[in-house]
């Protein structure tokens, strides 16, 4: 994972495979400066409320009802119900500003006055006022009105299109389409083009709570829970419908905007992405999220059964307003609190949970010039006592350094850095150790993951380890016989480099993997490279091949005593949620807490055998 702080601070990216040299003579480099922060959370996103990860592993591993999981995480809440009429007003962020609006119609029924055509396009004549144009197939607005009739003149805002396809029972794709900038997106309900109390446009999706909720809950949360633990899943899904059904009416956002609208459909809100889309009036349906084979829409069958099955229920709070129902893809080990109690979380720990415990670097540079703290000598996390939540949800980082110290909230710095969540923990990590010699790391796709700028895990954490330090990594990059290989960066090793840290091997294995071990090693012995460290494979792929190659270079230390192997496949084997949560889905490429843990790994023992 990159940082990018550019409101913060300027963070250089350097591009090519290759990070020049950072020098850190031994002299200069002291061993208990701070180098990076290891940062340690949990959880994804605010931690109030309900875990989407845990009312899944309540639901499919607790046995749970969604009444229960309700009434777990929304304390002092009780069910209640609203009128099936109820509605909500969605800003449409995307179209904010826009000065033009088109929506279409396939079926020839998109309706202004009372009267249906194919498409009607509103265009702006002066602030808040537009002419109105029609035409009999659908089609999105262009530069010139050609072709379109003018039907109305000198129309003032608001202006509300809608549709004689039925809101409820209509089909995904019949009901009104917006023309957006790459799609046409379908919305059921009306839209309208209103203006906020500055006079900025704005397009707002009036619509049905229950026929909003289907453009909701299968981008929130995976449908396929549904199926999983013999259909119990789907008490995860009912959970979600009413959690967002309750957030979404209990919302009054914009009221000192003008009260245009009451919620939006971006994860500020809650994520809406209306009923299905199409590249343009005249294409098929293209796939909105991931729902069962062949629904190329966002509406999903188990999504729209659980919201069917909890229709109009919502959760309210003891004197009878409807509760802010907020939610979090994760919580980690215990719910933040706050208006809900905090609650423990042991159901948050299901296997395919990224999120249930996370791990970052941060480069210790990046903060000392963000906060002018000079060298830091320390940095902590402390109870912040202007926050009203519990556990790590409750933190704020101290930072000290030469010139003085700093504190600063969590949120900041999950802001800052693009952190899951604010709930975590900071240990300051130093340099322990500064040699007077030259290192370079040659590696794949997989080193560049953790090499990619000076401030990524690896150079942040071996910063001054070593005098001079280079990072030479390429994707794809094999050992030897392809167009990047090891061995090629290997005999434009500079001569005299002292040690040469190796990950390679994922590319292109075979059971004759000691033929490119000794032909890396030759050509890094011609250089007169006095330590080759070699890091081996992660073998949670499975894969014989992967095997093969660590079979191999466990006996090429014999061969080359040059050489030493750091156990990279010990080390990630871990629990099944460690694993899950370290790698991809392929077994070997890493998530953001895989390449902290990696880099980690590869600090903690070249910290030990540096020289």
């Amino acid at each position: 994972m990159r940082f990018r702080l550019a409101s913060i601070f300027a963070s250089a990216l350097i591009v090519a495979t290759v990070i020049a040299p950072v020098p850190a003579t031994a002299q200069t480099a002291p061993t208990n400066e701070v180098v990076a922060l290891l940062v340690e959370g949990v959880g994804n996103g605010h931690g109030r409320g309900m875990s989407q990860w845990g009312a899944y592993g309540r639901a499919v591993n607790g046995g749970q009802s969604w009444q229960t999981i309700l009434g777990t995480y929304y304390g002092g809440t009780v069910q209640s119900t609203v009128a099936a009429t109820s509605r909500v007003r969605v800003r449409l962020v995307g179209l904010d500003g826009v000065t033009t609006l088109g929506v279409v119609s396939v079926v020839r029924r998109a309706m202004w006055n009372g009267v249906a055509y194919g498409a009607l396009q509103a265009r702006q004549i002066a602030p808040g006022t537009y002419d109105i144009f029609a035409i009999a197939a659908p089609t999105c607005p262009g530069a010139s009105t050609s072709g379109w009739t003018r039907i109305a003149v000198g129309v003032r805002a608001p202006i509300r299109f809608g549709t004689t396809v039925n809101e409820s029972t209509g089909a995904a794709g019949d009901v009104l389409g917006v023309c957006t900038p790459g799609y046409v997106v379908h919305y059921r309900g009306v839209i309208e083009l209103t203006r906020d109390n500055t006079g900025a446009p704005r397009v707002v999706n009036d619509v049905l709570a229950e026929a909003y909720l289907r453009g909701v809950v299968s981008r929130e949360v995976s449908t396929s829970w549904g199926n999983s633990g013999g259909g119990a899943g789907m008490h995860a899904l009912r959970a979600q419908a009413v959690a967002a059904r309750s957030f979404a009416l209990a919302s009054n956002r914009y009221v000192s905007a003008g009260g245009y609208a009451t919620t939006c459909d971006t994860t500020v809100c809650q994520a809406y992405g209306g009923a299905a889309r199409r590249v343009s009036p005249t294409t098929a349906l293209v796939a909105g999220v991931a729902c069962e084979a062949g629904n190329p829409t966002f509406e999903c069958a188990n999504a729209n059964r659980a919201i069917a099955e909890t229709a109009n229920v919502v959760r309210r709070q003891a004197n009878g307003s409807i509760a802010v129902t907020e939610f979090s893809a994760s919580n980690g080990p215990r719910t933040a609190g706050g208006t809900f109690p905090s609650v423990a979380d042991p159901y948050d720990d299901v296997p395919a949970n990224p999120h249930h415990r996370w791990a970052r670097i941060i480069d210790a540079d990046q903060l000392e010039v963000a906060y002018a703290l000079g060298r830091m000598t320390n940095a902590v996390t402390e109870p912040d006592p202007n926050a009203p939540y519990v556990g790590t949800w409750d933190n704020r980082l101290r930072l000290t350094g030469t010139n003085g110290t700093v504190v600063v909230p969590a949120l900041t710095i999950r802001s800052a850095f693009g952190l899951p969540s604010h709930g975590f923990t900071v240990t300051a990590i130093t340099r322990t150790r500064a040699v007077a010699s030259s290192m370079r790391f040659i590696g794949d796709g997989i080193g560049l993951s953790i090499s990619e700028t000076g401030n990524s895990e690896l150079p942040a954490l071996l910063d001054g380890v070593y005098a001079t330090a280079t990072y030479d990594t390429a994707g794809g990059r094999c050992t030897s016989g392809c167009a990047a290989a090891g061995t090629a960066a290997a005999a434009s090793v500079p001569m005299g480099t002292g040690t040469v840290i190796v990950h390679l091997g994922y590319a292109r294995p075979n059971d004759n993997f000691a033929a490119r071990i000794d032909a890396m090693m030759r050509a890094l012995v011609a250089r007169g490279v006095r330590r080759v460290i070699w890091i081996n494979l992660a073998e949670r792929a499975g894969r014989a091949d992967f095997v093969a190659v660590n079979r191999a270079l466990a006996a090429a230390p014999a061969r080359w005593p040059q050489l030493r192997i750091l156990d990279w496949r010990t080390a990630a084997a871990g629990t099944a949620q460690d694993r899950n949560r370290w790698f991809t889905s392929d077994g070997h490429h890493l998530t953001a807490t895989g390449q902290a843990r990696f880099a980690l790994f590869i600090r903690n023992r070249i910290v030990l055998i540096a020289q």
